[in-house]
C-alpha cells in the first residue's frame, strides 16, 4: 500500500487537477447562465480562477510526489553503495 507513495501523489495530483478543471469549467457555466448581467465576465472569471486554483494546488501536491520519489532514489543509491563496499 505505500510503496511508491511518491509516484501515487503525483497520478493523485494529476487526477485532482483535471477534476478540479472541470469544476471550475461547470461551476463557470452555471454561474454565468444564471447571471443577469455580465455573464461572460462572471465565466471567465469564474473559470480562470479555478484552473489557476487547481494548477497550484496540483503543482504542490506533485513536488511533494517528486521529493518522496527522488527521497527514495538516494536512500536505494546509499543501500548500494553500502552493499559495494
Amino acid at each position: 500500500m505505500f510503496e511508491n507513495a511518491g509516484g501515487k501523489l503525483k497520478v493523485v495530483a494529476v487526477v485532482l487537477f483535471v477534476l478540479e478543471v472541470i469544476a471550475a469549467v461547470i461551476t463557470g457555466i452555471v454561474y454565468s447562465v444564471n447571471a443577469y448581467e455580465g455573464g461572460f465576465l462572471l465565466f471567465l472569471l469564474i473559470t480562470g480562477g479555478g484552473i489557476l486554483g487547481a494548477y497550484l494546488t496540483s503543482l504542490v501536491l506533485y513536488a511533494i510526489g517528486e521529493a518522496a520519489e527522488n527521497s527514495n532514489d538516494v536512500e536505494k543509491k546509499e543501500q548500494l553503495q553500502k552493499r559495494k563496499n
